[in-house]
């Protein structure tokens, strides 16, 4: 009998020859890539394995993004039943890299995946060998017709619905209305895919509507909801992706971070989402652009978030409350693009509806627009410098 590595682990097994995951009975089915890094944490239990170390073995000379790792672990866990905040198996170390932290026991046989039946007489034997061809034909048979079904329903569009705030204080429910923003301009990077525009969604908040009924009012196929909580400086966001023409769920996951790296958390939110719609992105490149790597300030997002839920008001005082608190957000963090692209939206807006002169606010939108363009910019204050001079709308 061939020597293999079988590990047991709780009433799990594991065959690093067969490539098979087992729970009991029941065998597990993961994409070759996650049961490779299951694999490969396991065999190296005794130390810290690092993000990097994971990314040059476990994916080789394939060049992936510190997301798709994530994600990996992600399904990982998933696959493992286990909870990112109480772990039983994957201890995540925080930018570090990731240990396998239950007790293992290596038998060194794959008698683990085998029963050790009695004889067979000829006619038992010839009987077993009918079974399994037609099971086999059957496996194939329900295959195909899975994944020529998996094709017809592929997901081609989705709607983000308002979070529910679950911070208990209705006066943090602009950050849940910022939040969803984000998520929806990361998410329009997923190529191939229909992002509704929050505009459309923003009266489902509170809905007592069906997922199914939601997906076929905005005619989208998937629906992405969730919750908020803040907790001190930290924020923690429960999402799940729903399938709209069958009311299901499809993925669900929760994540917390520092409120400052709240941009890199939606960023990996999207790059999630983006992979259980397509498994095929695992290995992909990050596709997020708007993820930013140093930390951004706390104070930023909030007006940021403030700004957009004023905005949604469409009034005098709305518009003037967001373009005060654009302003706050880009006069805190000048390299913050999304705050200057709404203070754009809002200037442009605020001549729209007729609360300042067209040319004043075509020319202050402009600005805006192109420092969201070319970030960092030089300070410009339009009120203090008549004619705008020295501006890039000069």
């Amino acid at each position: 009998m061939n020597q293999h590595h079988v590990y047991r682990f709780d009433d799990f097994v594991v065959d690093a020859e067969s490539w098979r995951l087992r729970r009991g009975t029941q065998d597990i089915h993961l994409e070759p890539i996650v049961l490779h890094l299951l694999i490969y944490l396991i065999s190296h239990r005794d130390r810290l394995v690092s993000r990097q170390e994971l990314m040059d073995t476990v994916w080789g000379d394939t060049v992936i993004s510190e997301a798709a790792l994530s994600q990996a672990v992600a399904r990982l866990r998933k696959a493992l039943g286990e909870s990112k905040t109480a772990p039983r198996y994957l201890e995540t170390v925080h930018s570090k890299g990731y240990r396998f932290i239950a007790d293992v026991q290596e038998t060194g046989t794959a008698d683990s995946f085998h029963s050790t039946p009695g004889r067979l007489s000829w006619t038992n034997k010839h009987w077993v060998l009918v079974a399994g061809a037609a099971l086999l034909i059957l496996s194939v048979l329900a295959a195909f017709w899975l994944n020529a079904t998996q094709r017809e329903e592929h997901i081609q569009s989705v709607a983000v619905l308002p979070l529910s705030n679950l911070t208990g204080d209705p006066e943090q429910a602009y950050y849940s209305e910022g939040l969803p923003d984000i998520l929806i301009t990361e998410l329009s990077q997923v190529p191939g895919l229909r992002v509704t525009s929050r505009q459309s969604t923003k009266r489902y908040r509170g809905s007592d509507l069906t997922a199914a009924d939601i997906a076929a009012e905005l005619v989208v196929d998937a629906l992405v909801e969730g919750s908020l909580l803040s907790k001190g400086s930290n924020i923690e966001i429960t999402v799940q992706l729903i399938d709209g023409r069958s009311d299901t769920s499809l993925w669900a996951e929760q994540y917390t971070s520092d409120t400052s790296r709240v941009f890199n958390l939606i960023s990996e939110i999207a790059s999630a989402i983006g992979l259980e719609l397509d498994p095929a992105r695992l290995s992909a490149p990050e596709m997020s652009v708007g993820a930013q790597d140093d930390a951004v300030d706390p104070q930023a997002i909030d007006a940021y978030a403030l700004g957009v839920a004023h905005l949604d008001q469409f009034t005098r005082d709305g518009i003037e409350t967001a373009i005060d608190q654009f302003e706050t957000a880009v006069a805190i963090e000048p390299t913050f693009a999304l705050a200057w692209g709404q203070l754009a939206a809002a200037y442009a807006m605020q001549g729209l509806h007729g609360f300042t002169p067209p040319r004043e606010s075509i020319k202050k939108a402009r600005v805006a627009a192109l420092s969201a363009i070319a970030a960092p910019v030089q300070p410009c204050d339009w009120r203090a410098v008549p004619g705008c001079g020295g501006c890039p709308c000069s």
